[in-house]
């Protein structure tokens, strides 16, 4: 090898290895790390969920249909109140989210039901965590002549019409997992 395949070879090498460790694995994120370190994990048998969460700086920020296990990491510096939501983007598979302040857990919320929202939030003020889980009646399947199409608990697929009744259609309309 001639020296400037060997150099242009290292240039690649460098590029990639810095390429990877820059890049966002997609399972942490990290924020200040002064002050009380908190890890919220979310698990379960689910394929998709989206999390919102209050960042750091106190700020609203989400993570948007990810797969699991996923794992939040970061600090309680400057808020009050650090709120996380975890919301089943699937109709199958089950949640299960802990939120741990240095490395004692705090908070334990699941839900297996489908479209299930699961919210744990903590107060500095009042040192207490506490979580709620949202488990819907019946959740979205799609879109039908414009109208938002649900599936009841019986499985039956409809549309609520501008009188708010029921009106069904088809079930290969609805496009539930």
């Amino acid at each position: 090898m001639n020296r400037l395949s060997t150099y242009a070879a290292a240039c690649v090498l460098f590029t990639v290895a810095v390429f990877f460790l820059s890049c966002d694995s997609g399972k942490e994120i990290i924020t200040k790390t002064d002050g009380d370190l908190f890890e919220f994990t979310v698990t379960g048998t689910s394929h998709q969920v989206s999390i919102y969460f209050t960042d750091a700086n106190c700020k609203p920020d989400s993570i948007i249909r990810t797969s699991l296990p996923y794992k939040l990491l970061l600090s309680n510096n400057q808020c009050n109140k650090l709120e996380f939501m975890v919301r089943n983007e699937k109709v199958a598979g089950s949640v299960w989210a802990e939120l741990r302040k240095n490395d004692r857990s705090i908070a334990v919320s699941q839900s297996g039901s489908p479209r299930a929202t699961v919210k744990i939030s903590y107060s500095a003020k009042a040192t207490s965590a506490s979580q709620t889980v949202y488990e819907p009646d019946e959740w979205q399947c799609g879109i039908y002549n414009g109208h938002t199409l649900f599936t009841g608990p019986k499985g039956g697929c409809y549309y609520l019409n501008l009188n708010g009744n029921k009106s069904y259609v088809d079930r290969i309309y609805c496009s539930c997992d």
